[in-house]
This record gives C-alpha cells, sequence and structure tokens, in this order.
C-alpha cells in the first residue's frame, strides 16, 4: 500500500500541473480576446456611457472680414481661458515648464502655483494659433488630461458704428426657449454680412479622442486619435476704411445738424463696380449691443424718393434716344400741364419760372418742366425699361436676402402724368445702392458694372463681372458735361460745393415724400439727397448722399452736399488724382437757388 502511494503521488502532481497550465491558458486566452476581439465593444460600450471616453473639441478660429486696405471690421477675440487640474496632471517641473513656453507664461508661474496645493487654476491670456498648436503638443506629449483652454472673448468689430449696419455682428450660438415644445433650442445670432458670409469664414474645429480611466487620464492601452484644426479664412472686401469712417461721420454731422432722421452715402468706383464705402448714420456699437441685434441696412433696404437728381437719368435716355441735344432749348414758365394735370417748377429766387434754357442749365437749375418734357418724349414703356436696365428697380444682388429694389407702380392709372413726374423724381422710388450703380455707368462711359462687394473670400479673389452697356459713350460724356455745370458754374445748384482745382460734376435733389395717409404728397416732409462724380472729367467715383426727412433746412444741396464734398476731397487726396480745370459757365439767365 505503501508503495501504491509513493508511485501514485507523482502522476498526481503531473495532472494537477497539467489542470493548472490548462486553466492559466484559458485566462490568457480570454484576456487576448477581450483585447484584441472585443476592443470594438467595450469602446462602444464606453461611447455609450460616456463614462471612460474622452472627447476634446479644440474650436476654430473664424476668419475674419477684413477691409480692401488690410483693416479688420469683424474678427475673433483671442483671448483664451487656461485651465490647470493639479491633481490630473504630471507633478513635474519639465511639463510646467513645457506648458508655459507653449502659452507664453514665465516658466516658474504655474510650478509656483501647484506648489501652493490648490486643486486647480487659471489664466486669461492672448493665444495666437501657434501657441494653441503648442499647448496641444504638450497636452498630448505628456498625456495631461488635467489642462484645457476655451474661448473667452467675443467677436470684435474695431471699427464700431462706422461699419456696424452692413457688417452687422455674430453672438456665436445662444440657447432659446421653444416655445412649440417648450424645451430649448440652440441657434446661431447673427446678422449683416456677418451671416450672408458665415460659411466662406467657417474653420474645421480639432478634435481629439481616446479611453480614460475613472480619473480622467488617458488609458495607455488606447491610442489617442486626432482630426487637425484648420482656422477659418479671411474674408476682403472692396471698401475702403478711410472713405468708410468719413461717410459714416459726414452723415452724423449732416443729419445731427439738420436734425434729420437718418442718411445713407455710398461710394463706387466706377471702372470697376467696386463698393469704396456704404455707410448709415445713426447706427450702432455691436461691440456693447444688447438685446435682438440690428438687421437693417438704409443704404440697400430703404427706398427713398430721389426727386430732382433723378433727372440725370432721363437726361441720359433722352439724348441716347436722340430726343435733343444739350442746346435743345425751351421755354419753362413755371407752371405746366402734363396729363391734364399741372405740374410746377419749385420757387427760384422768387420765381418758379426758369425762361429759356438748353438742357446744361435746365440740369443746373433742376428745371422741372424740363425734365417732364424730357421725359415725355422719351416714352413711358422706353424709359420704364431702361429704369430696369439701369437696375434702379431691382436689387443688385450684392447682398443677398434683405435687399430690395425700387419701386414703381406699373398699373399707374395716370400714366401721363406718371411719366411726367417720373421725369423729375417723382412716382418712383430708389435705394441709395441702386442709385449709385446706375450713377456709375455714366461715369464710366455709359458701361453698367455689377456692384462688387467682396474682393476675395476663401483665399480666392472673387471675379470683375464684364460690364453691360447702358447708353452710349458719347451720351454719358454729355450727362457728365452737364452735371459738371451744376458745380462749376455760377448757375448751378450745387456752386457751393467747389473743390478749388477741381472740376466735379453733380445734382442736387430735394425730393417731396409721399404721405401714405394722405395720399399725397403733402405733409410727407422730404428727403435732401446729392449725387455726383470725382472728379468730373474720366471719374474715379460716384458718390450718393441720401438724408431723410431734415427739420431744419431741405434742400439737397445744403443737407447732403457738405458729405459729398467731404468724401470727394478724400477721394482726391487718397488716388492721388491730379488737378483739373472747370468746364466754362454757359451764359447765365439768372442766379442759382440754395441747392435745391
Amino acid at each position: 500500500m505503501a508503495s501504491l502511494s509513493s508511485t501514485a503521488s507523482p502522476l498526481r502532481l503531473g495532472v494537477a500541473r497539467l489542470l493548472l497550465a490548462a486553466m492559466f491558458g484559458g485566462a490568457v486566452l480570454t484576456q487576448i480576446k477581450v483585447m484584441a476581439f472585443d476592443a470594438a465593444a467595450t469602446e462602444t460600450r464606453a461611447r455609450g456611457s460616456s463614462k471612460f471616453f474622452h472627447r476634446e473639441v479644440d474650436p476654430a478660429r473664424r476668419g475674419a472680414i477684413v477691409t480692401a486696405d488690410g483693416k479688420p471690421v469683424a474678427q475673433d477675440d483671442e483671448r483664451y481661458e487656461l485651465k490647470v487640474e493639479f491633481e490630473n496632471v504630471p507633478q513635474s517641473p519639465a511639463f510646467f515648464g513645457a506648458l508655459a513656453d507653449a502659452v507664453g507664461l514665465p516658466a516658474t508661474e504655474i510650478q509656483s502655483r501647484a506648489d501652493t496645493g490648490v486643486p486647480s487654476a487659471i489664466w486669461r491670456l492672448q493665444l495666437d494659433s501657434e501657441q494653441r498648436s503648442g499647448f496641444y503638443r504638450v497636452k498630448a506629449r505628456y498625456r495631461a488630461n488635467g489642462i484645457g483652454i476655451a474661448q473667452a472673448g467675443k467677436r470684435q468689430y474695431p471699427m464700431g458704428e462706422a461699419t456696424a449696419t452692413l457688417i452687422g455682428m455674430n453672438r456665436g450660438i445662444q440657447r432659446f426657449k421653444d416655445l412649440k415644445t417648450g424645451g430649448e433650442r440652440k441657434l446661431e445670432v447673427a446678422v449683416g454680412l456677418e451671416k450672408q458670409l458665415a460659411k466662406d469664414m467657417k474653420g474645421i474645429d480639432g478634435l481629439a479622442t481616446g479611453m480614460v480611466d475613472r480619473k480622467g487620464r488617458l488609458l495607455p492601452m488606447r491610442s489617442e486619435q486626432l482630426v487637425e484644426k484648420q482656422d477659418g479664412q479671411d474674408v476682403v472686401l472692396t471698401i475702403d476704411s478711410d472713405l468708410q469712417r468719413e461717410a459714416y461721420e459726414a452723415l452724423r454731422d449732416q443729419v445731427t445738424a439738420y436734425k434729420a432722421e437718418r442718411g445713407s452715402a455710398v461710394v463706387q468706383d466706377t471702372a470697376t463696380g467696386e463698393i469704396l464705402a456704404i455707410a448709415n448714420y445713426p447706427s450702432y456699437d455691436p461691440n456693447r449691443q444688447q438685446g435682438k441685434p440690428v438687421d437693417f441696412n438704409p443704404a440697400y433696404q430703404a427706398r427713398l424718393d430721389p426727386g430732382s437728381i433723378f433727372k440725370i437719368l432721363t437726361l441720359a435716355k433722352a439724348i441716347d434716344d436722340g430726343k435733343l441735344s444739350l442746346d435743345h432749348r425751351i421755354f419753362c414758365d413755371g407752371d405746366s400741364v402734363f396729363g391734364g394735370q399741372p405740374l410746377r417748377c419749385a420757387l427760384h429766387n422768387g420765381s418758379r419760372a426758369h425762361g429759356s434754357v438748353n438742357a446744361v442749365e435746365a440740369l443746373a437749375k433742376s428745371c422741372n418742366i424740363a425734365a417732364a418734357t424730357w421725359a415725355t418724349s422719351v416714352g413711358r414703356d422706353t424709359f420704364i425699361q431702361f429704369l430696369r436696365d439701369a437696375g434702379v428697380l431691382k436689387p443688385t444682388g450684392i447682398v443677398g436676402p434683405g435687399e430690395v429694389g425700387g419701386w414703381l407702380n406699373i398699373n399707374d392709372y395716370a400714366k401721363a402724368m406718371q411719366l411726367a413726374r417720373l421725369g423729375m423724381g417723382q412716382s418712383v422710388t430708389v435705394t441709395p445702392l441702386g442709385m449709385a450703380c446706375a450713377m456709375s455707368a455714366l461715369g464710366n462711359g455709359g458701361v453698367r458694372m455689377a456692384p462688387r462687394l467682396i474682393k476675395s473670400r476663401r483665399g480666392v479673389d472673387e471675379p470683375i463681372a464684364p460690364g453691360k452697356p447702358l447708353v452710349r459713350p458719347e451720351t454719358a460724356e454729355k450727362v457728365l458735361q452737364a452735371m459738371r455745370a451744376v458745380i462749376d458754374t455760377e448757375i448751378g445748384t450745387g456752386k457751393r460745393l467747389r473743390i478749388p482745382g477741381y472740376s466735379l460734376g453733380g445734382k442736387t435733389g430735394t425730393a417731396q415724400r409721399w404721405n401714405g395717409p394722405a395720399k399725397s404728397y403733402i405733409g410727407g416732409g422730404n428727403n435732401a439727397n446729392f449725387v455726383g462724380f470725382v472728379p468730373g472729367d474720366r471719374p474715379k467715383a460716384a458718390i450718393v448722399v441720401m438724408v431723410e426727412g431734415p427739420k431744419v433746412l431741405q434742400w439737397g444741396g445744403t443737407v447732403a452736399g457738405p458729405a459729398f464734398q467731404r468724401l470727394a476731397k478724400l477721394v482726391i487726396r487718397k488716388y492721388n488724382i491730379p488737378p483739373t480745370e472747370p468746364v466754362s459757365a454757359p451764359t447765365p439767365s439768372n442766379e442759382a437757388g440754395p441747392g435745391r
């Protein structure tokens, strides 16, 4: 028995060893299966529970909106908050030094805060793109999940009120209560070009993902995945920052001085169609504005009565159709009948009559009877089609949704009287931008260029669209000659706006506003308008200024004219326009009024 037991013991030991080996091998195979074959399932469960799955987003910087001369008008504030949770970062001088170098802090700053025993600390810093990239390199290198950066600044608008009605504002994603469901909605609050150009300035957020332990530390067996961040690209406008600011300040001064409701100004390059300035007053400061964002730009969303500035288009069409020449004379007795209804000129040195005037004198003195006669000679259908071709009756397409065109009652029952009033700038409304585009064609040899506000986006220059002929070149030159007489001669209503040494072309306009409730022009107030070219020969720029509802004085030359003159002087300086000789004055038949 003893011998049998002694021989069986080694056998049992061998079986036990085999059983232990099998059990160990099974455990190893099970672990390999879990690690090698169930990793995806484990990660899926982690993602579902969000307890051990780490996702970190590095927001991309939105592109800026920049003027043609390189001045930002909308840009992201690059202030960030750096947060360090000391229990979740390596406790080493090397780490603290690398982090400090990446974000521009003194090397001892972070280490000294850690030595105080505080659980966490926050710094507010200016971090550019390279510094933010350096931060994430340090974070990945040291697997430091206890550090993070978040944007702390808002979108900035360096030119403030001068560009607010054009640029608008972007407040980012905000939460709103859904009145239908009672829940919460997230919407991006943006207006103006900030809304229109949002897609062009949007970047690609960086994304880091990985598995973490219960303390938020990255697990070494799970590799971190990284999506590289791409900041948004800038959009470059055609706007010149100096002209834009001058336009805003000139409007502010004139609107304030004459107690007007508001004013708009547009400066356009006649050769390219580029908008050099588009300003309004009053405005608002987008850096401080609270409540619902303002989303109204009168320069292309307000329909205004043009008044006598419209006579330029009437004269251009009549000349182009061969209905008259600059020497053609009419007799103005101050009161005439068109379509069975009376039409009169405004009081002019105590009289409404201008007497015998040619086309140049009629425009210089702003004769209503002459303009009505010109329009009648063209014909209603022909003239309306011309206005469509000029672009004053439809949106220009420059800014997208929100822009409006002018308005004209096509079905007016008194068509003959409407045509006569249309010739002198009544029975029609326009936007300042639409009027500028039509004017620019006369300064560009009769070719209307499409308005251009965006110079480049996403790093690609916007093409200049080919222009469309509106009138013959010789017609455009004759109209310019008549417009020069408005300023450069003693009979002109704009003679007070001269710039010594330079010839300018222009036209004053004092427009009666339609009184809707009374269905009459009586009691509707006035608009004071001025359009012009600088210089008067081969113009560089067309300028339109329209001031609504002045209370102190109402004459276009007095209220809107000085804003034109200020902008003309700046155009001369900025583009180094050489001096020119003024045109000779036609023989005056009487003196001009105060600039209608």
